[in-house]
């Protein structure tokens, strides 16, 4: 009948876990914890269904007495279960996503050490360095492969047109070099201070 309240659960929900320990709980437990308040939320919002009631129904009538026509005390009850399992449904799904952000931080880490340990590539070769030159003097020699020169690689170094002004606005370059199999770093001070021309005595020839 319409009048009538409609029997509800009466058993208590217990939950299988411990909202202030969720960080114990791997991620494949965490997924089923959500599939269990989710579950329980949903019968939840069915017990407040059963009395034609929401989160937002007024249970006192116009004259401010409870109304007769709802169980109060049931729908309060359930109104207080509803709001601590979203509560604890957020604290699940925080610690989801906490837990997916930083897998994802691993594999680009894991990403970036793998490409960074990653056969290095060349993009330029010295052909030439002048006696007395501040190439010369910093160690470099004809035939050695450009890795690095300052922060230009192979991916920006823009046909060799980004080097010359690195060269007019530093003091010093941090130089990656490829000398047959071995790999060395060289500081390289760019300087008029010379008898020949231009700041490093060196050429590069771009490798294609």
């Amino acid at each position: 009948m319409d009048g009538e309240l409609r029997p509800l659960r009466t058993d208590d929900y217990d939950p299988s876990y411990d909202i202030n320990n969720l960080s114990n709980y791997d991620f494949e437990k965490l997924t089923l914890i959500k599939l269990e308040v989710e579950s329980e939320l949903h019968i939840l919002a069915k017990r407040l269904e059963a009395n034609k009631a929401d989160m937002q129904t007024p249970l006192l009538s116009s004259d401010g007495f409870p109304r007769s026509d709802i169980d109060v005390v049931e729908v309060r009850t359930t109104r207080v279960k509803i709001i601590k399992l979203k509560n604890d449904l957020r604290s699940v799904m925080e610690e989801i996503s906490s837990r997916l952000l930083s897998q994802f931080q691993t594999n680009a880490f894991c990403k970036t050490l793998e490409i960074s340990q990653e056969k290095p590539v060349p993009f330029a070769i010295i052909t030439e360095v002048v006696s007395n030159s501040p190439a010369e003097f910093s160690g470099l020699k004809v035939q050695d492969k450009v890795v690095r020169f300052g922060d230009i690689d192979a991916t920006n170094h823009n046909d060799l047109r980004n080097i010359a002004p690195l060269v007019k606005n530093k003091s010093s370059i941090d130089i990656l070099i490829l000398r047959e199999l071995e790999q060395i770093s060289i500081s390289l001070t760019p300087s008029s201070n010379w008898p020949g021309q231009g700041l490093l005595g060196c050429r590069l020839n771009q490798i294609r």
